[in-house]
């Protein structure tokens, strides 16, 4: 059907449950969304349907051609929080997806949402690199560089600043909120 209301797209959506929060925020659906796992986009489909689906990797995914030249007005990233996250003893594993934040750039450049939003583990914060998997020292293998902490997010940082956005960030927790999850 016809949107009424803003333009809103979801990445990395999952399920659909930022959807949901955007739904009963906004009183709309996003038009577009994506994810890489095919059991997360037949989900969200079943969410929400009549939403345009992108199962495909975050970085596959055209801004210009899921814009289709509407003018967004809310770009929604929930990039893997998992090579961040305490939760696996600080051991990073993906660098890939340690840097799926990047695809957000690509969108800001590209489409120009209105407003993005970007939520991920207070650890992003620390996003920096990697000693690398040959360090002579096999405890630091693939483990975050303690001086370098961070390097990566402000890189991020800069870069979305540059493309026109101002920023704000801060750390909410979730369970504050009723969530059962910090």
């Amino acid at each position: 059907g016809r949107v009424t209301g803003p333009i809103v797209i979801d990445g990395f959506a999952g399920g659909g449950g930022a959807s949901l929060g955007i739904k009963w925020a906004l009183g709309v659906e996003p038009v577009v969304a994506f994810n890489h796992c095919a059991h997360a986009i037949e989900t969200y489909g079943n969410n929400h349907p009549g939403v345009e689906l992108y199962q495909a990797e975050a970085a596959d995914v055209s801004p210009l051609e899921a814009a289709r030249g509407r003018r967004i007005d809310l770009g929604w990233f929930s990039p893997d929080c998992t090579d961040h996250s305490n939760a696996k003893a600080g051991k990073p594993r993906e660098t890939g997806k340690r840097a799926l934040a990047w695809v957000v750039i690509d969108w800001a450049r590209q489409v120009r949402p209105r407003v993005i939003m970007l939520e991920n583990v207070p650890e992003w914060l620390g996003w920096g690199p990697l000693y690398p998997d040959d360090h002579p020292d096999p405890k630091k293998r693939s483990r975050r560089i303690p001086e370098r902490a961070g390097e990566h997010f402000r890189e991020w940082l800069v870069a979305l600043e540059a493309e026109g956005y101002r920023v704000e960030w801060r750390i909410l927790v979730a369970a504050d909120r009723g969530v059962p999850t910090s």
